[in-house]
């Protein structure tokens, strides 16, 4: 409940309206996992939407927040995962992540290449501008000068 409100507090307003929180599996030595019903679908989505911040702070950085998912779905997780640490191994270069229900390459990494060498572009023809400004400067100033 902690981790809820400390997360959705910030955008929010106020903390989400917690329902239900119960531990999962059968108590002993492992760690086991909560779930926190929440109140409205909305709060859950905010949540979760903002649940990859957990890894930026120091209380939180060990856990993990995912939706319920029923047996199907979490056999289903579980080869997509698969699937995606043998392509993560196979080709490192390539950011990959799972995206609807399939593994695939983002275009993240070519994007930010894309941007990185038109900003590069831009910076040399503003460099080029640079130049000719100077040169008709000093052309202009050299002309009117006494």
């Amino acid at each position: 409940e902690a981790v809820v409100s400390t997360q959705s507090t910030g955008d929010l307003g106020e903390a989400p309206v917690v329902s239900k929180v119960e531990r999962l599996g059968k108590s002993g030595d492992q760690v086991r996992p909560v779930r926190v019903v929440l109140r409205t679908r909305e709060a859950a989505r905010t949540v979760l939407g903002k649940s990859s911040q957990l890894k930026d702070s120091e209380s939180y950085q060990t856990v993990y927040i995912a939706p319920d998912r029923t047996v199907e779905e979490r056999a289903e997780r579980r080869v997509l995962v698969a699937r995606l640490r043998e392509r993560r191994e196979s080709e490192p270069e390539k950011i990959w992540r799972i995206r609807r229900g399939s593994v695939v390459a983002s275009e993240a990494e070519e994007e930010r290449e894309s941007l990185r060498d038109r900003v590069r572009e831009g910076e040399r023809e503003r460099e080029g501008v640079r130049e000719r400004v100077n040169s008709e400067w000093e052309q202009v100033t050299l002309v009117h000068d006494p």
